[in-house]
């Protein structure tokens, strides 16, 4: 008898905390019929197939899934099926076969922070702050690439300013930072109302076979576009002594002076 087996990842290329399902194809390709066909993965185990026995020529199909950890860096990811079946007479056979998948510690980490607008430096140290009405403030936002690829296109959105930038051209290397100052793209905003908003930077990676990881395993040309987003916050609050005054309701305002008239009495 004789056996075969495939095994196909999802991925080719795979992020931390991304799912890598692995698809299995066992087929009897002796002349006998094969039983007992177990399949076994030496990282996920055993693997679920809907048949285990099989006539010559006949294949069957099982999939499994894995998520990638932190600790599977820098990769690759390699893993290796075994399977095995019974023939009528004679030893069992068997088969195996092996799937890598290239791992890419790509991350970007976002700074949010706020100052008067014109300040110096333009860049706030703080992420709160507190201003009179009608203030115009600026927004700086700071990104840095915290995985070991290099990254080519940077996108920025605020849920209150609106999109900052697009897929601006802008090489990020690993370990380098950049805001949007420095693209020279400001931001800023009149301040009437306490405001809380919320940015989101979108990095993603070259186009298909370009960029290479900066070390480890991970050095494959990557096969796809990798897209990695970070979120930071800022609030500006209004100063409460500086509000203008407020007139005052009907049921505020002081009474108005009333008149009093008493008959005059003769004596």
């Amino acid at each position: 008898g004789s056996i075969t087996v495939n095994k196909v990842p999802s991925l080719d290329v795979a992020l931390v905390g991304e799912t890598v399902t692995y698809t299995y194809v066992v087929r009897n390709n002796g002349s006998v019929t094969l039983s007992n066909i177990v399949a076994v993965d030496d990282k996920l185990g055993n693997i679920s197939l809907p048949f285990t026995t099989l006539i010559p020529g006949q294949e069957t199909f099982g999939i499994a899934s894995a998520t990638v950890q932190a600790g599977d860096l820098p990769g690759p990811l390699v893993n290796t099926v075994i399977v095995t079946g019974t023939p009528p007479v004679g030893p069992d056979v068997s088969a195996s076969a092996q799937a890598s998948v290239a791992l890419v510690n790509a991350g970007i980490s976002l700074v949010k922070t706020v100052a008067l607008d014109g300040a110096n430096p333009a860049c706030g140290a703080t992420s709160t702050i507190t201003v009179a009405p009608g203030a115009v403030v600026a927004y700086c936002y700071t990104v840095t690439n915290t995985g070991d690829v290099t990254l080519i296109s940077q996108s920025l959105t605020d849920d209150q300013l609106g999109e900052i930038f697009a897929a601006r051209a802008f090489t990020l290397a690993p370990g380098q930072s950049i805001s949007n100052i420095e693209l020279g793209v400001p931001a800023t905003a009149t301040i009437n109302a306490e405001t809380t908003n919320v940015a989101t930077w979108t990095a993603q990676t070259a186009d298909m076979g370009g960029v290479q990881a900066a070390s480890g395993a991970s050095d494959a040309q990557l096969l796809r576009v990798i897209t990695v987003q970070a979120t930071a916050t800022a609030t500006v609050q209004i100063d409460p002594n500086l509000l203008p005054p407020t007139a005052l309701d009907e049921s505020s305002e002081p009474a108005r002076m009333q008149h009093i008239y008493l008959p005059l009495l003769e004596r």
